[in-house]
Formats: C-alpha cells, structure tokens, sequence
C-alpha cells in the first residue's frame, strides 16, 4: 500500500484513519462466546510476515549490506467489552493494538497474545484478566527492536502476566567456549521457549524441552508507562538490554509465593509502587545479572519479604552489575532493602535518601573475603580483585538499621548526597489537541516538507513509513510558537525527520526515524521530548534548544566511507551553546564497526594509531545530564561525551563501553574546555584503568581521584 500526499500552500489530500476492528472479524464482547478466531483473524489481515519478505522495505541501504528492515502495520481495535479467548493469538514483526474500555478474558492455563519475530509493538488501553500469561514477546533478539505498553491492565495471571520469552538453543555443554562451538559449525539460533503450531484459524503454543534452550539477553526496548498489575502469580519477567517502566502499580495476590517482577540485564523502575499482603514470596523483585536503578518507588508489605532480591553473582556478562534505589521509601513489614543470595553479590551496591524502619541488608550467608574473591574469577576480564570490583554506597537512610557487614565495609565509598541531581520529569501527558492528522498505514510517499499547525496531532493508524523523496528537505516542519506531536509514525530518510523553528516545541512518542542526512531532530530553538521509539541514523540531534530523550534507543550508523575514515572526527548528537541536553534510559548501541561496509571490514584489522578516530555520542557546548543511559556495545564503544564549552556534563549510572581500540580517548567524558566540571556517578564501565572525569563517585572500577589530573585536556 502507498499512499502520496501533495503539497501546496497546505495539505490537499487528507486520508481517512485506517483500523481493524475486531468486531468487523466476528468478535463479539459478550464475555461468552469464544472471540479466538476472530481475533486471530484480525491479527493476520494487520500482520506483514517477518519470514517471508512481504511488504517489508529496507530502510538502511545508504552504506553497502541492507542493515535493517520496518514496514508499516495496521492498527487492530478492541472496541468496549469483554473478549474471550480460548486460544493464543499470534502475531508477527509489527502489532498495535489499542483498546478502549476492553477486557480480555482468558481460559484458565491459557496464553493471550503471542508476539513472535517482534519489531515493533504497542499495546494501548487494554485489560487482560484470568490465565496463565497475558503476552509473551519474542523478537528473536532483533537489534533496535521496540516495544510499547501503555495504560494497560494485567490481573489474574496464574504464571507471569508478561513475559520477555528470550533464550537460544542449548548445545548441551558439549564445548567449553563459543568460539570451540562456531569452530564446530554450531549454531546457536534464538528461540521461544515455546513453539508455535497452526491448525486452521486456531494456533498452540507447545513447549520446548526444557533443556533444549537456555536464558539470552534480550535486545529490545521495553517501555511500561502507567500500567496496573494486580493479583498476578508474576507480573513481569523482562531481561532485557533496556527496560524501562514507569508509574505503574504492582499488587500481590494474597499468598504469593512469587515476586511480582523479575529482571535481568538492564532495567530502571521510575515511579512505581510495590504492595504485597501477607505471602510466602521470596521478594517483592528479583533481581539476577545485570543494571538496576529503583528511583521514587514505594515498596509496601505485610509479611517479612525483602524489597530487591539479587540473585547473581558479580559480573556474569562483559559488563559488571549494579544495583541502585534512590528516593524511596520501604514500609509496613518489609523484612530488609536488599537481600543478597548466598553466592551472589553485584559489583556496586548504592542506596540513597529512603525512608524505612528496617534493616539495609540481609544475606543467605555473609560472603568471605575468599568468597568476594573467587567469585570474580573467570567473571571478568581482567580480573581486577576485590578492592577495584565491589563498591558500596549508604547515604541518608532515614530510621533505617545500618548493618552492613565488616567484610564488606572496606568497600564503601558513600556518595555525597549534594552531587546527585534529579532527572527532568516527563514532558508528555494527556494530549488535547485542537486538530488531528492521521496517516493510513502503508508506504507514504512525501515529495515535500509537511508544516504542522499548533495544537496538532499528526499520527498513524496503526504505524505507516513516510518515505522523503530525497535528503533536500525536512520531512516535518514546526513552526514558532506551535506545540505538535507525532505518535507511532516512521520516518525514512529527508535532512531532517522533525525540524522546530523558534520557540516551537515537539513531542514524539513511540516513532521511529532512519538514515537522515542531517541531524534526525533540528532544534536550533524551542524543545523536543522523545518518549520511547528509536532512531538508526548517523545524527540524531543538533541546536541550543531543550532536549529530552526518554526510553529511547538509539543506533549510531555510520556517517561517512572508508575514505574518510581516517581523519574525520565523528558525533553523534551536538548541544550548541546554550542547549540543554537530558537523557533517560536511552539504550544506545553504536554500528559504526559492524555490520556496515566498509566498516566491518576495518574493524578486522587492529589499527594503527593514526587510523584511531575521536568517535563520540555527544558533543556538547551547553550542559548534559544522562541517567541510566547504556553508551556503546560489546563490538566497539564511543566515547559517550566531548564537553567543548564550559557547560555541565552530568552522567549517572549505569554503563557505558569506551574499550574500542578505534577510539582516541577512552574516557567518559573528554574536557576539552578547561572550565567544564564533568561529574559521573555510579557508573559501570569496560575500561579499566583511568579516572573518568573531574569528579566520579562510585565509579567502577573504584578510583576514587576526587580532583583527577588525567582528565583530557586538549
């Protein structure tokens, strides 16, 4: 499907909102009759197949090997009622569905919505009640893959109400290494850890041999935005390289014996309230390897559980582990804060400014300075030992028992509770807008810039690809003095994807945005907030206005050929003099050294040292704050920021990769300008031997240089 928009002084074609609903398909919502098969027969008039090619397009084709592909999705609605599933409903590479005042009722062990091959998804106003699993995901560990809940309700699930399914098949321990298994010829392909099987219009999910697959990390961008679990056995089990979930409410049946949240790999809870009556659960969360901030979270119980369960042991991946609650309050009759397994134990632990009554810390046994040290071994590379390893941060506790234990208080270096800043609130809300633009899903074809007027809301339905004809002009142009907001849509190509003139302010929620020749967002002026979405663009972002980026994922392409490889410097995202840059939770992953000719093929090859390039996230001339944000990846890092004007750089928790052997600079932050004070706190890092910046707090590795002179001067 395509669709071209023309242009004149105004808009001259206007399309009509395009959406399945489900009772067009012979749902009925009666709370009775068996909805399955119309659903699924919905999802498969939305679905583009993610195995066969269908109405797919390339969306990265600028540098040599195609690199990503999107297409657009139709928008499935679930009109009010109640729906009775019988039955899983399975759908493919891209899903929206968005309810209002809708209920899916579930029969009892049942799964309701598979999504399989995922891409992008967005689930909207939906309530999920009774069954096993609400939604299982599997995006068979797609790079840039999104996914999108918002103002949705899970109760009743006897299992985990959603589930990130993300594992790959086990060899069975047959070789030690995976480079013994690749020299074998084995491939470890990513799984589900069921399989899905259609008869008709009616699938089963069928479960693997349970030591057929093992646990993998997941690369996709979780967003949760105020969402209700409550009674659910489990509400959450996401591990995941980003996670975000935000205002939601967790509510314990009465005689849990689960937590209601398990995490791995990555994941920050903002806002979040946790409520557990009398049960038998081992945790309100748990947490196994991996970075995790609680931030304005309340954790409330009747019975004797631990608030955060961590169940790991230090550094079980390439990057060392993390554990962080700030601005929180534990109450009732919470056994303890954090409760730390025998044998387990992450390499940073900080704690700041919670109200409770408890103890700090309990333990399945107290670790031995031995132990501290043999569970390092064969975790990291080096092996630093303890004393660069473990970190611990307590600070303002209020009325809480301090009882960290002797062996590990030669490893505290409380924070100073005046360096930490908070992170800006988020800019989106309840959207009133005097006018709606709506595309139809499909290609659509922009031959040249679109104006928005103030007060629009300019989206899809379900999601379309708006494709630039060329990269001479700006895809969408926001004028001074105008407020717009774009939901769901996908931009290829153009100067620029949104461009705001003057005092102009822009939200864009859940949109994706590739290969800009320019910078993806223009904001010379005015303000910006991303929420959720992603961007696999060379440059994201450039001008001296205010820019929040929140959930967002973000992969760097490479701006430029072999030829110039050498010599030319390379930022990502520019804050000019004056700007405000502020970023929550961006999950950044940099293909400048993969995946893209001739990119991985220099990659091959170690380079000499006038082929090291000042590879960077960020220059910036104004002030920059990152919170829980992830710099680089395990195939080659930037440098996440040059501070060039006497502004503020700001970064705190949790990683970043700056151990790419492409790089000039392996620090954090470069300070280029002599009066910029850059401050990171509690971060966790690749590199292993510099102080990072003027002032780091809790850093890993644990130097501790309060004033560094190593800092980059140039």
């Amino acid at each position: 499907m395509r669709t071209v928009v023309l242009f004149g002084f105004a808009l001259i074609v206007l399309v009509a909102e395009a959406r399945l609903d489900v009772r067009s398909f012979g749902a009925v919502g009666d709370g009775i009759a068996d909805d399955t098969a119309a659903f699924q027969r919905a999802a498969d008039a939305a679905m583009i197949h993610a195995g066969d090619g269908d109405g797919r397009r390339w969306m990265v084709t600028r540098y040599g090997p195609k690199a990503m592909h999107d297409s657009f999705s139709r928008e499935i609605f679930v009109p009010p009622g109640r729906y009775l599933l019988k039955g899983p409903v399975v759908f493919d590479f891209n899903t929206t569905v968005r309810g209002d005042n809708a209920t899916i009722l579930l029969s009892d062990g049942g799964t309701a919505f598979f999504m399989q091959h995922a891409l992008r998804v967005e689930l909207d106003g939906l309530s999920f009640e009774g069954g096993a699993v609400h939604v299982r995901h599997w995006s068979a560990n797609r790079d840039t893959a999104t996914c999108f809940v918002r103002r949705c309700r899970f109760s009743g699930a006897s299992g985990t109400a959603f589930v990130a399914d993300a594992y790959r098949q086990a060899t069975r321990r047959k070789f030690a290494t995976r480079a013994e298994e690749e020299k074998a010829g084995v491939m470890r392909r990513t799984c589900a850890s069921v399989v899905a099987e259609r008869k008709e219009d009616r699938w089963t999910l069928v479960p693997r041999e349970p030591d057929s697959y093992e646990p993998m990390e997941n690369s996709t961008s979780f967003v949760f935005d105020d969402c209700l679990f409550e009674g659910n056995s489990c509400a959450l089990d996401v591990r995941s390289d980003g996670c975000a979930i935000r205002r939601s409410s967790f509510s314990a049946p009465k005689g849990a014996t689960h937590p209601q949240m398990e995490l791995g790999v990555r994941a920050h809870a903002n806002g979040c309230r946790f409520v557990f009556p009398v049960c038998d659960a081992p945790a309100m969360v748990l947490c196994h390897s991996g970075n995790f901030t609680f931030d304005e979270c309340a954790f409330d119980s009747e019975s004797p559980v631990p608030a955060i369960r961590y169940v790991d042991p230090p550094s079980s991946g390439y990057v060392a582990s993390s554990l962080a609650i700030r601005d929180s309050s534990v109450s009732n009759c919470c056994a303890e804060v954090v409760f730390i397994d025998a044998g387990a134990m992450p390499n940073s632990i900080s704690l700041a400014n919670l109200q409770g009554k408890e103890r700090i810390f309990g333990f399945g046994r107290v670790p031995s300075a031995d132990e501290l040290a043999e569970m390092l071994k064969g975790r990291r590379h080096p092996d630093l030992g303890p004393a660069l390893s473990y970190g611990i941060s307590v600070v303002e506790m209020v009325a809480f028992t301090d009882n960290l234990p002797p062996v590990l208080a030669q490893f505290r270096h409380d924070v100073p509770v005046q360096v930490r800043r908070r992170c800006p609130k988020s800019g989106t809300g309840n959207w009133k807008a005097d006018s709606v633009r709506t595309f139809p899903d499909g290609y659509v074809d922009v031959p040249g810039t679109i104006v928005c007027k103030d007060g629009e809301l300019v989206r899809a339905g379900g999601r379309c690809v708006l494709l630039a004809a060329n990269d001479s002009f700006p895809v969408f142009r926001v004028p001074a003095g105008a407020r717009v907001r774009f939901e769901n849509i996908t931009v290829h190509r153009g100067k620029n994807a949104i461009s705001i003139e003057g005092d102009g302010r822009a939200e864009a929620v859940n949109c994706a945005f590739y290969e800009q020749s320019a910078d993806t967002f223009s904001v010379p002026e005015g303000s910006l907030y991303a929420f959720g979405g992603m961007a696999y663009t060379p440059f994201l972002c450039r001008g001296a206005g205010n820019v929040f980026l929140d959930g967002f994922w973000f992969s760097a392409l490479p701006g430029h050929g072999d030829s110039e490889y050498r010599n030319k410097s390379y930022a990502a995202i520019s804050v000019d003099r004056g700007g405000r840059l502020a970023m929550r939770d961006l999950l950044g992953v940099p293909c400048y050294f993969r995946m893209v000719t001739p990119m991985h093929e220099i990659w091959r090859v170690r380079p000499e040292a006038d082929q090291k390039g000042d590879f960077r996230w960020i220059d910036s001339f104004g002030d920059v704050s990152c919170f829980d944000c992830r710099f680089g990846g395990e195939w080659g890092g930037l440098t996440p920021v040059y501070q060039r004007g006497p502004g503020k750089t700001y970064i705190e928790g949790p990683f970043f990769a700056t151990d790419c052997p492409r790089l000039k600079s392996t620090e954090a932050v470069v300070r280029i300008d002599s009066a910029a004070e850059p401050v990171i706190v509690d971060s966790v890092t690749l590199q292993y031997a510099n102080p990072f910046a003027v002032r780091t707090y809790n850093t890993f590795p644990h130097r501790h240089d309060r004033e560094s002179s190593s800092s980059s001067m140039k």
